[in-house]
């Protein structure tokens, strides 16, 4: 099997690339035909996005922490760079799996967080000074 199988102007087709679209075009068709008829159906564009979003950076950071870790370490704003390679099928699983199963608790989870960031940051939630007396 070719690693690149045609270019497009100067995008190269990679043949991994090119699979995982094609899994994941037929699984959203098989998605949409088993929830024809019931009320999921409209949600299931919401979900989609969530469970590819979840399955490409958890591809990549399974990549980067488990089998790559060390180059990594050393190089890390190449972490980001999924066009050079380096998206592992269990990452993928596990990322998808997790973004589908928790969308909305995941997203409350993250807006809690940058919300208490903010207020930390603007110093409107600092508390107040413990004494201990020792």
């Amino acid at each position: 099997m070719q690693v690149i199988l045609f270019h497009i102007g100067n995008f190269p087709i990679r043949s991994y690339g090119l699979m995982i679209a094609v899994a994941i075009f037929l699984s959203s068709c098989v998605a949409y035909y088993l929830a024809r008829g019931t009320v999921y159906r409209k949600h299931l564009s919401d979900l989609l996005i969530y469970i590819i979003v979840g399955g490409i950076v958890g591809a990549r950071l399974w990549e980067v922490l488990f089998f790559q870790g060390d180059y990594y370490a050393k190089h890390v704003l190449e972490a980001f760079q999924i066009w050079n390679g380096g998206l592992s099928i269990q990452g993928g699983l596990i990322g998808g799996f997790l973004a589908g199963l928790f969308p909305k608790v995941l997203w409350l989870m993250i807006r809690m967080g940058l919300n208490r960031y903010g207020r930390l940051n603007s110093m409107k939630c600092n508390g107040i000074s413990s004494y201990s007396q020792s």
